[in-house]
């Protein structure tokens, strides 16, 4: 599992950055995901990493409203779709709520809405990132009900988590099927993709995420997943409870576009 950790997006430049539309932009056609990371280049993770850690202890320290994909915000927003599912799931749970955040940077969905959250009893947050992001996090940040893990394994040795919650992820894996069938086949009720591309074509389109200076210059393979063939391949094991546009991550390419789904495993 941790190849598929180390492929992870580094947080920064992972969707658009509301006020920042234009510096994030998808382009191309491309026949496979090596074609299309060809022509991209490398990152330093390690300083995007510490970028992520100064924003995260700004909002922590009381600074900052919160951060995003490595960028401050001075007024709180929220994601309530993606809240409302957490809520409804762990209501139904008599107040159990135990998630994996799978490539949850530094906990940034954790920080920016755990006021809701901590309501939630028996509540605990995984997150489940690259192992560098890992042990900066445990050296910094001790946030109650926060929790840093390099592996799904090594996730569910420490926890019992039955929400798995990916934002803003999927795409950024050459291999995204490899993960939900890790996913299926763990002790998870409930599947939120949160922030995750889709096309209205039969088939995924590769392109090419472009990141301009005003966040950090960059270009990534990132996939726009065929919505009828996801939906097709998922229902397998998943039923749709809930699927929504997403408000966060406008998208520059005509007939695709961002959206969030909840899913509850069919032998539930």
């Amino acid at each position: 599992m941790k190849t598929f950790i180390a492929q992870l997006c580094p947080p920064l430049l992972k969707g658009v950055l509301k006020g920042l539309f234009g510096s994030v932009s998808w382009h191309g056609d491309y026949p496979t995901w090596d074609s299309a990371s060809r022509i991209c280049r490398g990152y330093d993770a390690p300083e995007i990493a510490r970028n992520v850690l100064e924003k995260t202890l700004a909002v922590t320290g009381g600074r900052a409203a919160f951060e995003r994909d490595g960028v401050l915000f001075s007024e709180m927003e929220y994601n309530w779709p993606a809240l409302a599912c957490l809520l409804s799931v762990g209501t139904a749970k008599h107040g159990r709520l135990e998630v994996m955040d799978f490539g949850g940077s530094l906990g940034s969905f954790f920080l920016q809405h755990r006021r809701f959250l901590s309501d939630v009893q028996l509540f605990q947050w995984h997150v489940v990132e690259q192992p560098h992001f890992v042990e900066i996090a445990k050296t910094h940040l001790h946030e109650q009900g926060l929790n840093f893990h390099d592996s799904v394994a090594d996730c569910l040795s420490a926890g019992k988590p039955t929400f798995a919650f990916l934002s803003s992820v999927l795409q950024y894996l050459q291999d995204p099927w490899s993960v939900i069938a890790e996913i299926t086949s763990g002790p998870f009720t409930h599947l939120l993709v949160d922030r995750t591309p889709f096309t209205d074509r039969k088939l995924d389109r590769i392109t090419v995420q472009k990141v301009s200076q005003k966040i950090c210059k960059s270009r990534y393979p990132c996939r726009f997943f065929s919505t009828d063939h996801f939906l097709e391949r998922i229902s397998k094991n998943w039923k749709l409870l809930a699927e929504w546009d997403d408000t966060i991550d406008p998208c520059n390419l005509g007939g695709c576009g961002f959206r969030g789904m909840l899913f509850e495993r069919r032998d539930v």
